[in-house]
């Protein structure tokens, strides 16, 4: 097992997403009755927005080895209209009143714009010789430690073994509406790369292939329900996870 210390990097802070509308409209003068035809239409079209940014994911892939502009721009797109309807999910009470524990557990990363190409991609021998598999993050809410694991396979070695950062978080309090996102700030603690025949091969190159998933700087959660979790961090990435 190799344990390697992350040097810390410089946060770039993105622009933060314009803040989502909350449309509301006149009581319908037949009450409860009212409330709940509004309610269901809104969970209809959270439906439909969900349903067409997982089949965007599915027909594109997780993006992390690039893909054409038109293509991020259509699930950046479907992402922010699942994120402006579910800010006030009815199901979680509105994002920011949402319960710490629908953040706990697994998580598989289905998309993000976090890129792995070019001399990156050729120095990490993602090219052929190494192959990398899921990611996944585990988060320990009562404890406040996530730890994002990248998992890699070696053909030619019949290996397989995984990178593990650690990271603690704490929550930057709660939003002042439910149109805002829920913001973490997460720290770097330490990583682990196993087993020592993968630790060799990423030897040369250890600072890269932790900065690549390097956690470290604030993370707004901007969308979130039982199975389905978006976050945008300040680095100006892009994470669509789903729960294991």
């Amino acid at each position: 097992m190799a344990s390697a210390a992350l040097p810390r990097v410089a946060s770039v802070h993105a622009p933060m997403l314009a803040r989502p509308r909350v449309l509301t409209g006149p009581r319908s003068r037949a009450g409860g009755v009212g409330g709940v035809r509004a309610a269901s239409s809104a969970a209809s079209v959270l439906s439909a927005e969900k349903k067409q940014l997982l089949a965007y994911i599915d027909e594109h892939g997780r993006g992390i080895f690039g893909l054409p502009r038109k293509v991020r721009e259509q699930i950046d797109g479907a992402a922010q209209a699942l994120e402006e309807h579910g800010a006030q999910n009815a199901s979680m009470g509105g994002l920011p009143n949402a319960p710490m524990e629908v953040f706990d557990g697994e998580w598989r990363l289905l998309y993000t714009t976090l890129e792995i190409k070019g001399l990156a991609k050729t120095r990490l021998g993602l090219r052929g010789m190494v192959e990398l598999g899921e990611l996944y993050q585990h988060i320990n809410i009562g404890g406040a430690h996530a730890d994002t694991i990248a998992t890699f396979s070696i053909p030619g070695l019949g290996a397989e073994g995984r990178l593990t950062v650690s990271a603690s978080f704490e929550e930057e309090g709660h939003a002042e509406s439910a149109s805002e996102a829920r913001r973490f700030q997460v720290q770097y603690t330490e990583s682990t790369l196993e087993p020592d025949a993968l630790a060799k091969v990423f030897e040369a190159n250890m600072d890269l292939l932790l900065q690549n998933f390097n956690p470290e700087g604030w993370l707004d959660v901007t969308y979130v329900d039982a199975d389905c979790r978006i976050g945008r961090d300040d680095k100006g990435r892009l994470f669509v996870l789903t729960r294991c």
